[in-house]
């Protein structure tokens, strides 16, 4: 009871201000403004068919016309437009205030909670095509009796249907504010949800030395409730509650333990006007998880605790919109040696202001973390930890094809006493129909940080441009230009690194013997690399300079043919990269790919595939060494078969079988291996509900043979899942003293039930 009061305490300071649209003109003696709204809105809820209804109120004596559907008096209220929805309001207003008001005014503002209750004039007015009018309403379409007045009980005079739910509606808020009881919603709660979870796993591992077991039994009982205060788009509250208990049995060679946990969580959520430009969240959640763990000598517990708490929302007023949140983390955690105690604070805010030609975005964040350890030997290890930043971006869309994005962003880090400026220009020009385009960017940065005695500052500045233009010659020829300069100034040193890099790229696409496709790929390319590091240490500096070209040529060809006499296709592709470097340096790569592709009966495909690669190097000479050269190759075939059968309808089983073949050459050594491999695949569904699936491999790799397998059997029925699986996996690595050998196996049971 003390939540809903708080929480009705809020709604009545919400319903205060601009997000519910009401416009705060004090009620005139004679006519209470506050009720004719209120009956208005209920009026509005009372018709079921709202498509076939004008709301249209004209008050003849000050030649109003007002549109009382454009007029949000409460959350129920259709979304509309804020600017239609104040000019009805402020005519209405004026309608209310007349001396001379229309009857229909004097009558919805006086309405008792006693009205007659009936449902003709609903009916009537659900299927009217006719505007509703104030005086003189068309025959047999009264919207308000004329015989009814304030105080009038007379029941058998009532024929309006509507006064019944205007009098419920007024009635239940005025009983609400005087007794606190709450409101009765026109919008029933989605009401309770929530699932049953049992899991049981049994899990043993062998090898050569050690033999573990291990059995866990998790049971989790879930219960959440999902309503509403009102309206939806009021208040939408989620409440969820969480029990697990945890028991784990572990067996070793040494020892045998039992551990048990016991979770207790939840989690409120606090939807507030969410429907609105103005909606935010408040929500809590908190989980426990203690562990009780008792050994054959001696038993531990320990605590693990960890809560949050916080509040987002947002602002959306196109073009304008801000978001906003403030979020608390606390952690307590108790290990074998000490006991941690965390807590994180976060407070962010964004503002983004979009147009056609305009983007801004400033973003701002401030955390605090204060960590503390405290260790059974009395040591005390204490983290406080407070940070700022601050970014702000800009993106212009100067003219069609020209974008300029601007970033800038100030960072402060008290705990490791950093601070960092960013700020950054790209500049983008991409003609639609022309054949070229380029870029240039800038980013600095300036960094000022302290050592761990906060007595020496150390400054880091840096600026890196970057600059690229492509060009496309004709269809097929492409050139491309890019250059990047990085410039940096620290305390005990300064330097830069530049390049230019220039590209030119041709494709090349015909068809060789009328039926093969066949593409070459050729580029060419020079790069120009210069650095300069300058050094200074006390008083004494010291500076290298180097300056570096490099010189490309890369080759690319791809040809296919298909076999379709024999469903079969093939696929042959072969490359060759030269870099040539002005330091005598020399490299050149060659590949080359065979790929031949078969399908038998259209239920057995067989892949062969076949790779070679080699590298040649020649290093680069020294003062006291001579260049040398190096190569190295690696060649590989592969041949799997692959069957797959429908087993009839239900299911699907599928086997794979193959081997690879592979061979390494270095100056030194030659090293060739063969490795098999098998593995079947299968699912089949027994019944509309029940499905199995298992799968099996088999492989060797160099020196380790490994098995695995799976099955499973699965059966779901509507909000019922079963499962219960089994896994095994066993290897073999033989090195040079002994066989390693490895045995895991996993049984696993569950059952879910969600509500």
């Amino acid at each position: 009871m003390k939540i809903k009061i708080v929480t009705i305490a809020i709604l009545s300071s919400i319903l205060s201000w601009s997000a519910i649209k009401f416009v705060t003109t004090s009620d005139e003696p004679g006519i209470s403004r506050t009720k004719v709204l209120s009956n208005i809105d209920t009026l509005k809820s009372s018709v079921s068919t709202k498509e076939n209804v004008e709301y249209i109120f004209k008050d003849e004596n000050l030649s109003n016309e007002i549109d009382i559907g454009k007029i949000e008096t409460s959350f129920g209220a259709e979304s509309v437009d804020s600017v239609e929805s104040n000019n009805n309001i402020k005519k209405l207003d004026v309608a209310i205030n007349n001396t001379e008001a229309s009857p229909i005014l004097k009558a919805l503002a006086s309405l008792p909670n006693d009205a007659p209750p009936n449902t003709s004039n609903a009916v009537i007015l659900a299927s009217s095509q006719t505007p509703l009018y104030a005086d003189s309403p068309p025959v047999g379409r009264d919207i308000l009796p004329a015989t009814y007045s304030a105080g009038d009980n007379n029941q058998e005079n009532s024929k309006d249907s509507v006064l019944d739910s205007i009098v419920q509606g007024v009635s239940s808020v005025a009983n609400f504010v005087s007794s606190g009881m709450g409101i009765k919603s026109r919008y029933p709660d989605k009401g309770f949800y929530g699932s049953l979870n049992f899991l049981y796993v049994q899990d043993d591992y062998t090898n050569s030395t050690r033999k573990n077991s291990k059995e866990n039994f998790t049971q989790e009982y879930k219960l959440g409730y999902k309503g509403n205060i009102y309206s939806p788009r009021l208040l939408e509250y989620t409440l969820e509650g969480l029990f697990r208990f945890d028991t784990e049995e572990l067996k070793t060679n040494e020892d045998t333990s039992k551990q048990k946990t016991t979770g207790k969580d939840y989690k409120v959520y606090l939807n507030f006007i969410k429907e609105t430009k103005t909606p935010f969240t408040i929500y809590a959640n908190k989980t426990q998880r203690p562990v009780n763990t008792v050994y054959s000598a001696y038993s531990t517990n320990y605590e693990y605790e960890t809560s949050g708490e916080g509040i987002t929302g947002s602002l959306n007023f196109e073009p304008f919109m801000v978001t906003y949140g403030a979020t608390t983390t606390k952690t307590v955690a108790e290990f074998s040696d000490r006991m941690q105690d965390s807590q994180t604070t976060t407070y962010n805010s964004s503002f983004r202001y979009s147009e056609k030609k305009h983007n801004v975005q400033a973003n701002y964040s401030h955390s605090v973390l204060e960590n503390e350890q405290n260790y059974l030997n009395g040591e005390i290890i204490s983290v406080n930890q407070v940070k700022d930043r601050f970014a702000i971006s800009h993106d212009w869309k100067a003219i069609e094809d020209l974008s300029v994005v601007s970033t800038a962003s100030y960072e402060n880090d008290d705990f490791y006493l950093r601070e960092t400026i960013d700020a950054g220009v790209n500049l983008s020009y991409r003609p639609k129909d022309a054949d070229y385009n380029t870029y240039l960017s800038f980013l600095a940065t300036t960094m000022e940080y302290g050592d761990s005695t906060g007595d020496e500052k150390s400054v880091f500045d840096s600026l890196n441009i970057n600059q690229g233009f492509t060009y496309k010659l004709t269809p097929s020829i492409t050139l491309t230009e890019s250059a990047m300069a990085y410039i940096y100034d620290t305390t005990t040193s300064k330097g830069s690194n530049t390049y230019i890099n220039l590209d030119a790229r041709h494709n090349y696409e015909t068809t060789i013997f009328s039926d093969v496709p066949f593409t070459l790929v050729s580029s060419v390319g020079v790069q120009r690399n210069d650095s300069v590091i300058k050094t200074i240490l006390d008083a004494n500096s010291t500076t290298t300079k180097t300056s570096t070209d490099r010189y490309n040529l890369n080759l690319t060809a791809r040809g296919r043919k298909s076999f379709p006499s024999i469903n079969s296709n093939l696929n042959v592709d072969g490359s060759y990269y030269h870099y040539l470097y002005s330091t005598k340096r020399e490299e050149q790569r060659y590949n080359f790919g065979f790929y031949f592709i078969s399908k038998i009966f259209n239920i057995v495909n067989n892949n062969i595939t076949a790779r070679y690669s080699q590298t040649d190097i020649l290093s680069e000479p020294t003062l006291s060494m001579p260049a040398e050269r190096s190569s190295n190759s690696k060649t590989s075939i592969t041949d799997t078969i692959d069957f797959h059968y429908r087993l009839g309808v239900r299911g699907r089983i599928g086997f794979k079988i193959g081997a690879e073949y592979i061979n390494t050459k270095t100056d030194s050594a030659t090293d060739s291996n063969v490795n098999p491999r098998a593995e079947m695949n299968m699912n089949y569904r027994f019944f509309s509900r029940w499905m199995f699936d298992a799968s099996a491999r088999v492989s060797e790799a160099y020196n380790t043979l490994e098995h695995s397998g799976s099955a499973n059997l699965t059966f779901r029925a509507g909000k019922t899942s079963f499962l219960m699986g089994y896994q095994y996996n066993k290897s073999e690595i033989e090195s040079v003293l002994n066989t390693i050998r490895n045995d895991r196996s996993i049984f696993k049971i569950q059952l879910t039930r969600t509500f």
